[in-house]
């Protein structure tokens, strides 16, 4: 009874581990869009891949108190629609925005425990 108990232990203490590096960033040259359904943010919306950027740590905080600052002023606007107004104002072209959209949230995801 000890010893199973200890095995089933064990296994669980490995469960966790594999799904902490489950969950954990990794760097990706590529990431996969959401599409372009209804339940799709306006500014995620596209199909198929998109080149990461990889945006810095710098430029994600400056984005994040952009982001936050403008939602204090206007809290009824989803954030979503504040991303789309900093991202195609800043990138123009629809394409250019989204992709650079994906990989400011990559990088929120790669720089969580930092901002």
């Amino acid at each position: 009874r000890k010893k199973y108990k200890e095995i089933r232990e064990r296994l669980e203490e490995r469960e966790k581990v594999e799904e902490e590096v489950a969950n954990q960033w990794r760097a990706n040259d590529w990431i996969v869009a959401r599409g372009e359904g209804d339940d799709v943010p306006e500014v995620l919306r596209w199909t198929g891949q998109i080149k990461n950027r990889n945006i810095t740590k710098k430029e994600s905080l400056k984005v994040a108190k952009w982001l936050f600052s403008h939602r204090e002023k206007d809290p009824d606007t989803s954030i979503w629609s504040h991303l789309l107004l900093y991202a195609s104002n800043n990138f123009g072209a629809r394409n250019r925005y989204v992709e650079w959209a994906y990989s400011f949230l990559d990088a929120l995801r790669k720089y969580d425990a930092d901002i």
